[in-house]
């Protein structure tokens, strides 16, 4: 009971930090900080609880829309992903989150960093996958992405996880869902930092402090081991990061985790004088500068994002209130998604829920009481979810939500009931933001047509057939080894690496991941590749799949060649 107390606490309390953090949330623009919090809220005294307030959505030419009391933004929205994309028998489904959940995400988000837009739209494209979104467009680029957008996401990896799951197993999901937005080392450090706090929190029901956070360095120096232990993630992810980026990921790990080394050691001295005053709490303002967490370039950085949270929580580790009403009132800085980290940790440990509800509390609920069943070895639902042999994302944001069947549906999530009266931006092209509630109980403010389209029936979510959840269910009682240079704890029972929506049907169909899944297998025989690629071309958009594959193929035959040619040590 103590540990489904922690993990509901958790959520509500991260989620709570992330709805008073949003109404602070800047960005740049020629009005002061002040201004924008006066606009927003009629007011210009700090923000200390939640609040109805507006916001301009849409960008520069979009529509004011005054926001619930208690609104989360895309913080909250990717935690819930997050969650969505965790199946019933534990397993991290990466390619229902890279390919519905986050291309589906771009059209209800709030308050989203341009990073993270930009890889969804480019994880639009049928011949982008989780593992090879390396876009580049004049917003963002996927090796620059080093924020915190993928950080703030996380944590549903730690709240299912078993306490005797191995903190490999751990930091590979959180590797998973990073790198399908985020390419700097930075975000995938942060992210993996931030998961190993909160499980600090968890198991030891105390907040880590300095000491604590040391000690998880030489955690995170396994991240290459993570990675190069991961088939998907060493064949197909690895050689062209490390080709683009000129290094190693054992160069760049290194490299990040002394920058983060260096800022723990402003942090610990940061916190050891002010203890010598009696005050750790009056610290927070100081570090935010000391480790330049207000300036452009690092305002949003995930390792630093992740220590701010750690410090803050550790600071204040008996006042989650007073932690996060400190952060969200540090203007310029990332005030929804350091207070969102914060709450996650302070709540594992605190002993009352916040003084006031979020906006869909009870799926908040509900969605932390299946991650806890996860947590102790119980099967639980999954999410229903389109055929992902037939599914197509939206081609625009409009077309998310449309109808099928006489009823509301946002594409890949089902059905959706209108909440309030559209909002109408006119002009040559009028466009209509409207809040809907998802069937599941989400509330999202979705930007559409003003005349709704039908959408396709391949959009719509469906049940899994019973034979594909048998053979799971098989396959998780059965053992695995763990990596061999994991030596933390024993072997665990076995959680498949993806989930590859295998559905048997009568005309053989299969998806390029069932392809690449069964030539990994077989060592990657020229005769199967061929029958693979002949198959693929055979069936509906065959052009584009068998394209995609072929460019799987080689670049994980590049990846061999060249691990094969590598001199010995």
């Amino acid at each position: 009971m103590a540990a489904k107390q922690s993990i509901r606490r958790s959520m509500v309390w991260s989620a709570y930090g992330d709805a008073l953090g949003f109404i602070t949330e800047m960005r740049s623009t020629n009005i002061s900080n002040e201004g924008i919090l006066r606009r927003r809220t009629g007011s210009e005294a700090r923000v200390t609880h939640l609040v109805p307030w507006v916001r301009r959505v849409g960008g520069e030419f979009g529509v004011d829309v005054r926001l619930m009391a208690g609104c989360y933004s895309d913080d909250t929205q990717l935690r819930l992903s997050t969650c969505r994309s965790i199946r019933g028998d534990g397993v991290f489904d990466v390619e229902t989150f890279s390919k519905i959940e986050i291309p589906v995400w771009a059209s209800y988000a709030l308050g989203a960093g341009r990073g993270t837009k930009t890889a969804a739209e480019s994880l639009r494209r049928g011949d982008t996958q989780w593992n090879s979104n390396f876009f580049r467009s004049k917003y963002a680029y996927y090796l620059d992405n080093g924020g915190n957008g993928a950080a703030m996401r996380i944590q549903p990896h730690v709240w299912c996880a078993p306490e005797q799951k191995p903190n490999s197993l751990i930091i590979r999901d959180v590797v998973r869902n990073t790198i399908t937005t985020h390419g700097h080392i930075r975000a995938i450090i942060g992210a993996a930092f931030h998961a190993l706090c909160l499980q600090h929190a968890l198991l030891k029901t105390s907040v880590p402090g300095p000491t604590e956070w040391f000690l998880l360095l030489e955690q995170l120096s396994l991240i290459p081991k993570v990675i190069r232990s991961d088939e998907e993630l060493l064949l197909h992810w690895l050689p062209n990061w490390e080709e683009e980026t000129k290094q190693s990921i054992e160069e760049a790990t290194n490299r990040s985790l002394e920058e983060l080394r260096q800022d723990m050691m402003v942090a610990q001295k940061n916190l050891d004088n002010l203890r010598a005053f009696g005050d750790t709490g009056k610290g927070y303002p100081q570090l935010v500068q000391q480790i330049k967490c207000l300036e452009k370039d690092s305002v949003g950085s995930a390792v630093k994002t992740a220590l701010l949270a750690a410090h803050l929580s550790y600071a204040f580790s008996d006042q989650p209130y007073e932690a996060l009403v400190e952060a969200v009132n540090i203007l310029g800085s990332d005030t929804d998604t350091i207070s969102t980290m914060a709450g996650a940790i302070l709540g594992a440990v605190a002993k009352a829920d916040p003084p006031e509800a979020v906006a869909d509390a009870e799926y908040l609920e509900k969605e932390a009481e299946r991650l806890y069943e996860l947590s102790q070895g119980h099967a639980t639902t999954s999410y229903d979810y389109p055929d992902l042999l037939y599914w197509q994302p939206p081609k625009s944001q409009l077309d998310a939500l449309g109808y099928h069947e006489g009823k509301w549906f946002v594409q890949g999530l089902g059905e959706a009931n209108p909440v309030g009266d559209p909002i109408e931006r006119g002009g040559e092209y009028p466009v209509v933001w409207q809040w809907f509630k998802l069937k599941f109980g989400q509330s999202v403010l979705l930007k559409r047509r003003k005349v709704v389209k039908s959408i396709p029936k391949s959009s719509v979510p469906v049940k899994p057939e019973t034979a594909d959840v048998r053979s799971r269910q098989r396959e998780r009682a059965a053992p695995i080894a763990k990596p061999a240079w994991d030596k933390s704890l024993p072997a665990q029972p076995k959680l498949c690496d993806v989930d590859r929506h295998i559905i048997h049907r009568e005309k053989h169909e299969i998806t390029i991941d069932m392809a690449i899944e069964q030539c990994t297998r077989s060592g990657w025989k020229a005769d199967l590749v061929g029958t693979m690629l002949l198959k693929l071309a055979e069936q509906e958009d065959g052009v584009e799949k068998a394209i995609a594959f072929a460019a799987i193929v080689a670049n994980s035959r590049r990846a061999r060649m060249k691990k094969d040619s590598a001199p010995n040590p």
